[in-house]
This record gives C-alpha cells, sequence and structure tokens, in this order.
C-alpha cells in the first residue's frame, strides 16, 4: 500500500472561483455556505494529510466552520491572515487546536486570544500586526521557541509606552531561543519595551530593520546594548535599521565581541555632527594602533555595509587592509596578522549611487589584491574602463603600499 504523503493547501482569494475572497462577503459573496461546504468536505477528508496550511482569510464568516476542532495531526506550518476589521473578525477559532506535531506558525492580524493553538510545541513563530500585550502573553506560551520574527508591534490601548527604563511586564526567558528579528517604525517604543522583557541567553542571530526612512532613537540604543549583552553566544547582528553617533555605534561594537557578521547601514550618516559622520563611524573598524589588536569584533569575518557616496572610500579600503587576512607587502618589515583574529573572509558593500555611476578603475586594483589575499569585496557598481592597461599580474616583491599603514590603523 502506497504511503500517504503529507500534502500543502493554500485557501486564498481567487478570482475565478471566488472560493475565498479578501473583499467582504457582503459585496462578492452575500453566500458563504458553498464556501463552507467545499472547506468542510476538504478538512473533513484530508486534514489528516495536510503537512502545511496557508489559511488566507481568518473571517467571522465561516462560522460554525472556524469552531469546529479538525484532525491536524500531521499538521507542521501554519499560516493565517487574520482580519484587521474586528466587525468582520471571528470571535473563537477551534479549528486548529488539535495540531500536535505543529512547529512553525506565521500570523498576520489575528487576535491571539481567538485562537486555540498548541503554543507549547512552537519552535518558531512570525508576528504581523499584533498589540505589545497579545504578544508578551503568546511568548509565555512559547518555552521552546527558536525563532522569532515580529513586524508592527501595536500598542496595547490607553496605557502605551513611555521609551522610560521601568518596565510593566515580568521577564519572559526564552532560553533556545536562537533567532530574533524585529522589523518596525524606528518611533515605535513599543520595540525597546520587548528588548527589555526577553531574556534570550542562547540568542545568536538579531535583525532590526524598519519601514522607511530611519530615524535617530536613543531608546532603542539603551535598551538594544543590554538586551544583546545577555546572549555570550551572539554570532551575528543586523543592524541596518539604526541610525548610529559615533558614541552609540563604538558602545555597540565593544558590547559584541562574539560577532562573526555584521550588516549596517552607513548611509545617510550624521554629517552635520562632526565625529558622527560615515567616515568616523567606518575609522572604528580599523586595527587598533599601539597594541595591533584589533579594537573592535576581533572575531568578524563578514561584514555588509550600506553606504554613500559621502563616505571616503580610502577609510573604508583601509579597513579592509588592517582586516585581510594576509598583509599587502610580503617583506620582512610588513605587519603581521594582528594577534587574537584572522581577519575577514568577505564582504559585501552596496552604494546608494545614481543610476549608471561606476566605480573608478584603481578600485579594480584594490579589489583585485584584497582577493589575492583571501578577501573577496563585492560591490553593486560596475567599474570604469581604465585609461591604460595594467600589468595582468604584480609580484608581491614589486608591490607598492596603496596606503601607509600609518593612516589606517
Amino acid at each position: 500500500m502506497a504511503k500517504e504523503l503529507p500534502v500543502v493547501v493554500n485557501v486564498t482569494h481567487n478570482d475565478d472561483t471566488r472560493l475565498v475572497d479578501e473583499v467582504h462577503s457582503e459585496k462578492l459573496l452575500p453566500d458563504w455556505q458553498p464556501c463552507r461546504q467545499v472547506l468542510g468536505t476538504l478538512f473533513g477528508d484530508y486534514s489528516h494529510r495536510i503537512g502545511s496550511l496557508f489559511f488566507g482569510i481568518l473571517d467571522g464568516g465561516w462560522g460554525d466552520l472556524l469552531r469546529t476542532p479538525m484532525n491536524f495531526v500531521r499538521l507542521k506550518h501554519l499560516t493565517i491572515n487574520g482580519e484587521l476589521d474586528p466587525v468582520f473578525a471571528p470571535t473563537e477559532v477551534l479549528m486548529f487546536s488539535n495540531a500536535p506535531r505543529l512547529e512553525s506558525v506565521h500570523l498576520w492580524a489575528v487576535d491571539p486570544s481567538t485562537l486555540r493553538l498548541p503554543w507549547n510545541k512552537l519552535s518558531s513563530l512570525r508576528i504581523c500586526w499584533m498589540r505589545l500585550d497579545d504578544l508578551v502573553t503568546i511568548l509565555r506560551l512559547c518555552p521552546d521557541l527558536g525563532s522569532l520574527r515580529v513586524r508592527n508591534i501595536e500598542s496595547s490601548g490607553d496605557d502605551e509606552e513611555d521609551g522610560s527604563a521601568t518596565n510593566r511586564y515580568d521577564p519572559i526567558s526564552l532560553p533556545g531561543l536562537h533567532t530574533l528579528e524585529v522589523t518596525d517604525d524606528s518611533t515605535n517604543e513599543n520595540v525597546p519595551s520587548l528588548l527589555r522583557t526577553l531574556h534570550c541567553p542562547s540568542l545568536s542571530h538579531f535583525g532590526y530593520n524598519t519601514f522607511g526612512p530611519r530615524t535617530y532613537s536613543s531608546t532603542i540604543l539603551s535598551n538594544l546594548i543590554p538586551f544583546l549583552e545577555r546572549s555570550d553566544k551572539l554570532s551575528s547582528l543586523d543592524a541596518s535599521g539604526i541610525l548610529f553617533q559615533r558614541d552609540d555605534l563604538k558602545n555597540l561594537l565593544h558590547s559584541t565581541p562574539t560577532l562573526h557578521h555584521l550588516a549596517l547601514d552607513l548611509s545617510n550618516a550624521w554629517d552635520s555632527i562632526p565625529d558622527s559622520t560615515a567616515t568616523n563611524l567606518i575609522q572604528l573598524f580599523h586595527r587598533h594602533a599601539d597594541s595591533g589588536r584589533y579594537d573592535v569584533l576581533p572575531r568578524l569575518r563578514h561584514l555588509e555595509l550600506e553606504v554613500d557616496l559621502n563616505l571616503s572610500f580610502d577609510a573604508l579600503f583601509a579597513v579592509f587592509e588592517t582586516r585581510c587576512p594576509l598583509p599587502y607587502s610580503f617583506g620582512p618589515d610588513s605587519p603581521g596578522v594582528p594577534n587574537g583574529g584572522c581577519g575577514l573572509e568577505s564582504v559585501w558593500v552596496n552604494i546608494h549611487a545614481p543610476a549608471g555611476h561606476v566605480a573608478p578603475a584603481e578600485w579594480k586594483l584594490w579589489i583585485d589584491s584584497l582577493q589575492q589575499r583571501g578577501l573577496p569585496v563585492g560591490l553593486n557598481v560596475p567599474f570604469a574602463k581604465p585609461s591604460i592597461t595594467f600589468a595582468p599580474a604584480i609580484t608581491p616583491t614589486s608591490r607598492t603600499h596603496m596606503f601607509s599603514h600609518g593612516d589606517v590603523i
């Protein structure tokens, strides 16, 4: 007898059959009965075989179907799109309560108080458009969570967060959480409150991004650094959503010495503040002048940067030189690889530039040299055609410094 494999079901908008439509039933589906019959038959006969389910519209028009527990014994991955308008939102959803193997859940605009799920089984959770109070309540039910991604944390009503250090939530310990990503408006004070609440000692990756232009937020930074310091396993950080001043970035880099991978957005930096321009920020990565050790991030191996044309690219390439696995000169007096670190293994630079912008031809020489010494550097812009023909290879003994090491450390 052939083995029954788990199946994938996608219940969503369809203009041809209009089985389920995102426009409210009063306009396009005056009679929900045929839809309920189809889905009732589908879930009644095949729910035990469904391994992955996308439920594209959780509308109260489904009636008793949502209040009937189904036999989702193989269901591992569940995505539910909810209803922003509370008039049409269901008041009770028991359909997914019997899902003993459920591992991953993605909720969009769903009121979790109406949803019965085996929360304690989850290892992965994605949340979009949820009140902070509800999010905190759900996280307390997910002790074994390994991955959490949150977008659009809404305020919880009249009692809104004021960004102060005082937290009105008891701490939540998620000992197995290794990945946390937050995407929200940079002025949303609910994000600092969430960071103050969570204790994640096993966190290895954190990402923070924003919608639209970034704005400076001292409360994000003052809460992010203590949050990250509570984990000694942090190896990857995407802080692209943060607009830094120099002291902010310096404090962040010093507080995360275990990082292997870092992503930053240095475009639109504080050019009006003398010590917080993009060039000042990138110079924080230079080798320490006295000891020869890396002053920050000694274990950094992979670096991703968003920059604009205001950055001094001499300073940028100086960072690459000081963190290249092999020094530029191979002579007896050339500096060796700094103690306490083996240098970068890869770099990606995304330059915010007008269409048609090209990088100077001499950059090609620098990048080729870095590549030969074990550091591949990727750029998102092409190179200008050189005005002269360069030799195909330059022997180590004939190389001359592109930088003075006194200028770059």
